[in-house]
């Protein structure tokens, strides 16, 4: 007996990556499944097909509102029902803020969040209206929970799907229909760049899409038929339950406040907290620095006389300065990622971009480093902590 035997699942996105292991598992386990993508989705069913699964594929718009109907409408019509909604599909288009264009804000809001509600809307009406249950997983992501450089358009549409999640499942639990999300940390065409060649002891890949899928089986199926209203994170075989805003501290007094107040009631509202939001590290990102501080050298060459000159220069910086240089870096880093999907890179631009790891290293361990030394009360009031001079002192 499969988890998933007897149900109809619709998983979108699943042309590739986490999509497309989603939409396997969830046929391994049993379900009929509506593989739909821009791309890829026919290469999906047919891989389901010829593991003895029941599969159609559809190149469907998710962001449009008439072609996600059509969606759940060709799930009823071909497999007589629906159970289950995976909302996977997803773009980027990262850029700092003040490059961020129009269009590239409304394309990722229009396919991470609108997607989202156009298969929630029409599945949940259909549910509604046979007095049938089902089930829903949406796709968030780190970048909306904890926020990300650069992708101020995909954190704020993933802020919104898990935003949307609690909301509906409080929606539609009179109704039988549970709603979830997931927080998958995984290699994927749209972050394999990023990530660069990373091995791993033991021969697990934390980083494989395929780790995800379990979550999103279980999530679906009548074991988990009380759990709805949450986010889980999964990284590896690392699952976290993540919870959403929440009062941290308060100051209470009888009466409005006047702006005079409020300055001199601010220490003790924040106490030990920092005044600026801190960049939070992710778990995935805390597994891809861990392959890389396990590598030989990092598997990255000693930099030219160049590079030590200016890694020199970045110790200069003031903790904002480095801030904005990471920013810029991460800029240009998408920039190539972008043109090396779409068109590859010739040997200059690959040389860019391994020196654009090694900036971004040298950056991230400068300011781990001043951290470390203030936590430790060994420079307690001094933000420019000056780690070893040298290229070699970062990698160490």
């Amino acid at each position: 007996m499969g988890a998933l035997d007897g149900k109809v699942v619709v998983v979108t996105g699943a042309g590739q990556g986490i999509g497309r292991e989603e939409a396997l598992a969830c046929a391994r386990a049993g379900a009929r499944v509506v593989a739909d993508d821009l791309t890829g989705a026919q290469e999906t069913a047919a891989a389901i097909r010829a593991d003895g699964g029941e599969a159609i594929a559809l190149e469907l718009d998710v962001g449009d509102f008439e072609a996600a109907g059509r969606l759940v409408a060709a799930a009823v019509e071909t497999f007589g029902g629906l159970d289950g909604m995976v909302n996977n599909a997803g773009v980027i288009r990262d850029r700092m803020v003040f490059n961020l264009s129009p269009e590239e804000f409304d394309l990722v809001v229009r396919v991470n969040l609108r997607g989202t509600f156009c298969m929630t809307r029409h599945a949940a009406a259909w549910w509604k209206r046979q007095g049938r249950q089902g089930a829903i997983v949406n796709t968030t992501s780190t970048s909306g929970i904890l926020g990300n450089l650069g992708q101020s358009n995909y954190g704020a549409a993933k802020a919104g799907v898990a935003a949307f999640t609690v909301i509906t499942a409080l929606e539609l639990a009179r109704y039988g229909v549970r709603v979830n999300a997931i927080a998958p940390g995984a290699r994927t065409r749209m972050t394999e760049s990023a990530f660069g060649e990373l091995e791993f002891a033991g021969g697990f890949d934390p980083l494989d899409p395929a780790n995800v899928a379990p979550v999103v089986v279980w999530l679906l199926s009548d074991a988990a038929v009380e759990v709805s209203g949450q986010v889980l994170g999964i990284a590896g075989g690392l699952v976290e339950l993540w919870e959403g805003w929440h009062v941290v501290a308060s100051q209470e007094q009888d009466g409005r406040w006047t702006p005079e107040g409020l300055a001199e009631a601010a220490p003790r509202l924040f106490g030990g907290r920092p005044t600026r939001a801190p960049w939070r590290q992710s778990s995935l990102r805390r597994l891809i620095e861990a392959a890389r501080s396990d590598r030989p050298a990092r598997r990255i060459a000693v930099p030219s006389a160049r590079a030590e000159r200016r890694a020199s220069e970045e110790t200069q910086m003031d903790d904002r300065q480095v801030m904005n240089q990471i920013g810029n870096l991460v800029e240009e880093e998408h920039t190539l990622e972008r043109q090396a999907a779409a068109e590859g890179l010739g040997e200059e631009q690959q040389a860019r971009l391994r020196d654009l790891e090694v900036q971004l290293d040298q950056c991230w361990d400068l300011l781990r480093q001043r951290r470390a030394r203030r936590d430790a009360g060994l420079d307690p009031d001094d933000a420019n902590v000056r780690p070893p001079n040298t290229v070699e002192g970062y990698l160490q």
